[in-house]
């Protein structure tokens, strides 16, 4: 029962309650708010081909890395088919080919899926290079900021480092 009475003084109490000043919004400066950020047009063409060339390119390096992997774990097949019966692979043709055809097919498909991965990977680079170009190339050529005015106040009480008591004047030479 105590706790519900609790519950119930605190639920009374918290509607009572005010915002202290702190948590008032006060305007600091005369002219309003002067950082917000005007965005015209959203969808410009520089903006969707930044994001089109960098999902493009990531897209093509993870289809050349999970090829690479791919051409790998068919070679080590290969590698282990050779352990189990060196005979097999000794065996070449004058033109370095496996005389075994299936040997030699399931080769030349590794050697394809590398040259794959190769281009994959390179294409998926250029095309990293060429978003990060992009999006340099988009960054807004806007002049620097206006300053925001600093009035400081003119005596200044305040402790240094040592612990000391310092006082500052600050006078205006207008």
């Amino acid at each position: 029962m105590g706790n519900l009475r609790f519950a119930v003084l605190l639920l009374l109490l918290s509607g009572a309650a005010t915002p202290s000043k702190a948590q008032q919004r006060h305007a600091r400066f005369e002219g309003g708010q002067d950082s917000t950020r005007v965005v015209t047009r959203a969808w410009t063409t520089m903006r969707v081909a930044k994001w089109s060339v960098l999902l493009a390119a990531t897209g093509s390096a993870a289809y050349g890395f999970a090829e690479n992997r791919s051409a790998d774990r068919a070679y080590e097949d290969i590698e282990r088919l050779c352990q189990d019966s060196p005979d097999a692979c000794k065996r070449r043709l004058d033109n370095d080919a496996y005389e075994d055809a299936a040997l030699e097919a399931r080769y030349q498909d590794v050697v394809k899926r590398d040259d794959r991965a190769r281009f994959a990977l390179l294409a998926g680079q250029v095309g990293i290079a060429a978003s990060v170009l992009l999006f340099i190339l988009d960054l807004p050529g806007h002049p620097a900021a206006e300053d925001i005015p600093y009035h400081p106040r003119p005596l200044r009480l305040g402790l240094d480092r040592t612990g000391a008591i310092q006082v500052g004047l600050r006078l205006d030479t207008r």
